[in-house]
């Protein structure tokens, strides 16, 4: 299709997605390029170029660039005069929004953008997660009685450069 309609954008999205799923990203960062060329500051475009790096494993850069996108749908809808869209757009892409937030948007786009920004800081993110369990075993003191406090911590992060992310666990146990 691209050899008949180069400036065919729908083709060289899906492209570039079969070239990710393939992991051959040396070719789908040369489609990306002639993409660019062709059209230049289309979201579509950008998306795809997030879903490379995202494959990569460049959740920063992945960020980024969906970031750079949300702004710039948000300024398309402003010009189009959707405030109404706008409003719930942001809504959506706000910082600690779900993607059931995102889902409710009519735009398909919009959404997209949403859905993917909100995975895209999903993965950047540093998590950390704590409990407490206690455990309690009756019986004859100093035999079988027992009281056992566990406190596990457990820390994630992304790894840049490399891909993945990397957890650490700690278990403090008291007895």
């Amino acid at each position: 299709v691209l050899e008949r309609e180069p400036r065919n954008q729908e083709a060289r999205v899906a492209l570039v997605d079969v070239a990710i799923a393939e992991r051959d990203y040396a070719r789908a960062h040369a489609v990306l390029v002639e993409g660019a060329f062709f059209h230049p500051n289309d979201l579509r475009m950008t998306m795809a170029e997030a879903r490379l790096t995202r494959a990569r494993g460049d959740q920063a850069r992945t960020l980024r660039l969906m970031e750079n996108a949300a702004a710039r749908r948000l300024q398309e809808l402003r010009a189009d005069g959707e405030l109404a869209q706008v409003t719930a757009a942001q809504a959506a892409m706000a910082p600690g929004s779900r993607a059931t937030q995102a889902t409710r948007l009519t735009d398909p786009l919009t959404a997209q953008i949403a859905e993917e920004l909100i995975r895209a800081r999903d993965e950047a993110a540093v998590w950390l997660q704590t409990g407490v369990q206690i455990q309690n075993r009756t019986g004859v003191a100093g035999l079988s009685r027992m009281t056992n406090v566990t406190a596990p911590i457990d820390v994630s992060a992304p790894m840049p450069g490399i891909g993945g992310r990397v957890t650490v666990g700690v278990d403090m146990v008291t007895l």
